[in-house]
């Protein structure tokens, strides 16, 4: 098994990148999305899987390195005691919400929103954000809590001189 090589610098980059970026999405209302944090019985929190991981790496005979990494990371909307038609709309806010990171049109309360471009990242460049599951619910609790997840994976390249 091969060893897997981190960008950690990248991933503390990174990390406030994508909390300011989720905050930014129009479907949260009044929420706020927390980092590695949501309470006991209601909230929105993200947490990353692993860290920024280089997928693969390049050195040219000038010094150039050339990596293309990836940020995995999930988003968990904590709810409690609610409808069916609430928990719909959970999973349809957090499905726009994957959609919106991929820079598709949502249409929220009658408004249409796109991201236009991901933000600059300085030395690494963020090439894509997609989702890599739909959102669905990924445990109900015996008091009626429910956590509702969508895992979401940012594809970035970071290119510097040795």
């Amino acid at each position: 098994m091969a060893n897997v090589k981190y960008d950690t610098s990248g991933s503390a980059y990174l990390t406030k990148i994508i909390d300011t970026l989720l905050n930014q999405f129009p479907g949260w209302g009044d929420e706020e999305v927390v980092f590695s944090f949501v309470e006991e019985e209601s909230g929105v929190g993200w947490f990353p899987v692993s860290g920024a991981i280089i997928e693969s790496e390049k050195k040219t005979i000038c010094g150039e390195v050339k990596q293309k990494c990836q940020y995995p990371f999930f988003v968990l909307y904590r709810m409690g005691k609610s409808s069916e038609s609430t928990r719909i709309s959970v999973k349809e806010k957090l499905d726009m919400l994957g959609a919106w990171l991929e820079q598709q049109e949502v249409i929220i309360t009658g408004e249409k929103y796109r991201l236009k471009c991901y933000p600059d990242t300085g030395d690494r460049k963020i090439k894509s954000i997609r989702r890599t599951t739909p959102a669905y619910n990924s445990q109900t609790y015996d008091n009626g809590i429910y956590d509702w997840v969508v895992y979401i994976t940012v594809q970035y390249e970071n290119n510097y001189f040795e």
